[in-house]
């Protein structure tokens, strides 16, 4: 009898040693075993990345930082991948390398969304004001005036006009002979006959006398 009782506790023992370890893990789900131990995770923060980026933001048209600030008006703000437009500025903000993926996510930056908060969220670094310089004035274009093509007028035919009588040469009027009475046109044919009578009288004359000579 004094043989089974040890025999027994013995077993009893060992039962509770092997089951220790299986009721210390039940209903334990969020423990992580170590060498047959349940340690509960550190709830903790991991430490934050110390690393940053920069980050630029358009400011909108005609908003102008007061020296190192910006209000409301300066609001929202875009991301700007690119140089700054001219007559424009832009925020340069810097980020912890972890954090600034949740600001750039949708491209836009309002009032405050930046700031850090109660959550952990450490926020911006540090910012500055860029300015993109004064827009060129644009040289005015003379435009060219068309020169205006000058009407041709028809030129008038010439008319023919009568040619003018010599100046020069003057009619004389036919005198008429008061003394006489004789018009000169009369005088002027009864001369001419007088002459053809005389100038046949001559011609007879030579005539004779070569008739006489080649008589000899």
């Amino acid at each position: 009898m004094k043989r089974i009782i040890p025999a027994l506790a013995l077993a009893g023992v060992m039962s509770l040693g092997l089951a220790a370890p299986a009721l210390a893990h039940e209903g334990a789900s969020d423990c992580i075993v170590r060498k047959d131990r349940c340690e509960t995770p550190s709830t903790k923060p991991m430490p934050a990345t110390q690393e940053t980026i920069t980050v630029s933001w358009l400011l909108p048209e005609g908003a102008v930082p007061q020296g190192n600030t910006i209000g409301e008006d300066g609001f929202p703000q875009t991301l700007l991948t690119g140089e700054v437009p001219c007559g424009r500025y832009a925020q340069v903000d810097v980020y912890y390398a972890d954090e600034a993926p949740i600001f750039t996510a949708d491209g836009i930056l309002t009032y405050g969304e930046d700031w850090a908060n109660s959550n952990g969220r450490r926020g911006v670094v540090s910012w500055s004001f860029t300015y993109g310089g004064d827009c060129a004035t644009p040289t005015p274009t003379p435009s060219e005036t068309p020169t205006p093509t000058p009407t041709v007028e028809p030129s008038p035919e010439p008319s023919e006009t009568p040619a003018d009588p010599d100046p020069t040469v003057t009619p004389t009027p036919a005198p008429v002979l008061a003394e006489t009475g004789i018009d000169p046109e009369t005088l002027l044919g009864s001369g001419l006959v007088a002459i053809v009578a005389i100038l046949a009288g001559v011609t007879g004359l030579l005539v004779r006398r070569h008739v006489k000579r080649g008589a000899k």
